[in-house]
Parts: structure tokens; C-alpha cells; sequence
């Protein structure tokens, strides 16, 4: 099968290069920077607009867009390429971006404590924060990945500094929330018209480059772990259902645990997969996930050999970090890449 992958020059895009073409599949990389298109043996072809007529010059069996901004345009003009493709409704991929409205329906939902938005008046709003949440609180961009221009708020002055701070720089919407200390999980569900085809949750336990940001957090993880957890499970499946009743694609939900251990989710990836999840997918044949993904897109029904919540073993863990590969470890043996 030939795959077609927008924005595969980044780590994500990379890692999701790799699993498909350790599955066997022609690989088609596409990026909109030509510098970042020379890190794997496959194709590559420079694409510095996203264009119909250029993709489909590709003969790709199916289209994978991996950045936010290849997943709702691809999501836009999916009628108009010709290869399959497998992303939730612009609807779904518009309110997942939002940071705010998805707050909005899980607080609805009962599943978050909610979130508040920070207008014009940014002392009052953020004033309103701490009469909502306490000491400390969670601030952190409105759109974004990343733990984008996120802050624990533990003084409301140095809040009213780092939103005026990033302003400056074009970061116009904020959200203050609760502040979650319990473990930061990652949950990866692929869904079917509504029916979950597979799903697996890990918890990240060390973060790429932690120092260089103020929270200590930076999105991607360095060291991950598989978790089984009903809890864990059935949070993140409510809150796909609460933004999407009939998902349909990749759905990737961050969650953090509150004070008594009680997920929350706290935004969802629609339409791709968190950065590592091309990683998890080298561990086993069985287990690769965006090879599911990819024959389900083709296929238009859900194959036999994605069935199944929590596959992969629980304690793997996954080492990774920049320029030095990586490696699982399970109960002591290590499996190296």
C-alpha cells in the first residue's frame, strides 16, 4: 500500500514514517519544509502549500496528516482527494482544537472542573481564577500543543505578567483551570463509525528537555509506561463520546488524575496520534497501531487484528530521547530498537 504522509518531517511525523514502513508500506513523506524531509528511506517530496491536485499526483492509497493544521484541511477536502482517508468531522476536529469549548462540554459532563477564558481584562479574569480554583491553578494557551505557554499559578501577579508577556508575542487566548497534581496519562483510541476498534493508555514519567519551560512539562515524554486501567479507559471513551457521539479515526486524550485520583481529561489530539505513537507501534506486529489504521482507512471496516482494548503489556515502558533512539523495557529484559 503507498501512504502518503503530511508534515512528516517533525518527530511525530517521523515516528508515524517508521511504523508504517516497517509494516511493509510504501511510504510517501511530505513536509512543508524541504531541510526536515531527509531523516528516513522513504520518498520525499516537498510541499510547501498543502494542494488537492498535489497529493493526488502522489497515487497515494490513503493520506496520513499528522500536524493539527494538515489534520483539519485534510479533514476539509477529504471529498476532494483521491485516496482514503481516516479523520473525525470538522466539527469534532474544530471543538478538540478549542481547548476552552472542550473544557466547556466536559465540565457539562461532569468529567473536568472546568475552565475560564481569559478576556480583555486580565486581572479580573484572573482574580476570577483564583476565587474558582485556588491556589495554585493551571494557566496555559487556549490553542496548541505542547503544554503551550503553560504555568502552575501560585501569585496572581506573575500570572498578569505571563499572559501580558506572551501577548506581546501573538498568544492572545488563555485558559486558567484547576491545577491536576495526580499522573499525566496519554490514552490512544482508533475508532470505526462510532465503535472503538483498539485503544491503550500509558503515563508519562519523564519529559523531553523538562528544563526549559517553567512547569517542568513539555508535551512529549522521554520515558513512558503502559497502564490497564478501567478507570483511565472508561474516562477517556466518555469524554471522545461527550465531543463526538459517533468518533470515527484516530482520537488521542491527555488526561491528568485530581488530589483523590480521578482522571480528567484535559484535550483531545483528533484525527492523529500523540508524538510517540509511531514508537509504540515498532513493538510488535500486532500491535501497530498506525498499520490498523491505515488498512481500516482502505478497508472501510474494522479489522480483525485491531480488536481489543489494552494490547500492548502493562509496565512496558518506552526510552526515547533526541539522537538516541529507543529502547522498551518490560519486568527487567530490555528490547532493544
Amino acid at each position: 500500500m503507498r501512504i502518503a504522509v503530511l508534515g512528516a518531517g517533525g518527530p511525530a511525523g517521523i515516528n508515524t514514517c517508521r511504523a508504517l514502513a516497517t509494516a511493509g508500506h510504501e511510504v510517501v513523506a511530505t513536509d512543508s519544509n524541504a531541510d526536515h524531509l531527509g531523516w528516513g528511506d522513504w520518498r520525499s517530496f516537498h510541499m510547501p502549500v498543502y494542494s488537492v491536485d498535489a497529493i493526488n499526483e502522489l497515487g497515494a492509497d490513503v493520506v496520513v496528516p499528522q500536524p493539527d493544521g494538515a489534520v483539519r484541511w485534510l479533514a476539509e477536502n477529504a471529498g476532494s482527494v483521491e485516496a482514503a482517508t481516516f479523520l473525525p468531522s470538522v466539527a469534532t476536529i474544530e471543538v478538540c482544537r478549542d481547548k476552552g469549548e472542550a473544557q466547556r462540554a466536559w465540565w457539562d459532563a461532569s468529567l473536568t472542573p472546568g475552565a475560564l477564558a481569559l478576556g480583555g481584562k486580565v486581572s479580573r479574569d484572573l482574580l476570577l481564577a483564583k476565587g474558582l480554583f485556588g491556589y495554585p491553578f493551571w494557566l496555559r494557551a487556549r490553542y496548541g500543543a505542547g503544554a503551550r505557554c503553560a504555568l502552575k499559578v501560585e501569585d496572581l501577579r506573575q500570572a498578569d505578567l505571563w499572559v501580558r508577556f506572551w501577548r506581546l508575542r501573538g498568544v492572545e487566548d488563555f485558559i486558567a483551570e484547576e491545577y491536576l497534581p495526580g499522573r499525566d496519562l496519554a490514552w490512544t483510541g482508533i475508532y470505526w463509525r462510532g465503535e472503538l476498534v483498539t485503544s491503550f493508555a500509558r503515563e508519562r514519567l519523564e519529559y523531553l528537555y523538562p528544563h526549559l519551560t517553567p512547569t517542568g512539562l513539555t508535551g512529549t515524554p522521554t520515558r513512558a509506561r503502559i497502564v490497564h486501567d478501567e478507570k483511565v479507559n472508561a474516562v477517556a471513551e466518555l469524554a471522545v463520546s461527550v465531543i463526538d457521539v459517533g468518533p470515527h479515526g484516530i482520537m488521542s486524550v491527555d488526561l491528568k488524575e485530581d488530589s483523590e485520583g480521578t482522571p480528567c481529561p484535559t484535550e483531545i489530539n483528533a484525527g492523529r496520534g500523540f508524538t510517540t505513537l509511531g514508537l509504540w507501534s515498532l513493538y510488535r506486529n500486532s500491535c501497530n497501531f498506525l498499520d490498523f489504521a491505515a488498512e481500516i482507512a482502505v478497508r472501510d471496516e474494522p479489522i480483525g487484528k485491531a480488536a481489543g482494548r489494552d494490547p500492548l503489556p502493562e509496565g512496558l515502558t518506552l526510552h526515547r530521547h533526541i539522537d538516541a533512539g529507543h529502547r522498551f523495557v518490560l519486568e527487567r529484559a530490555s528490547v532493544p530498537a
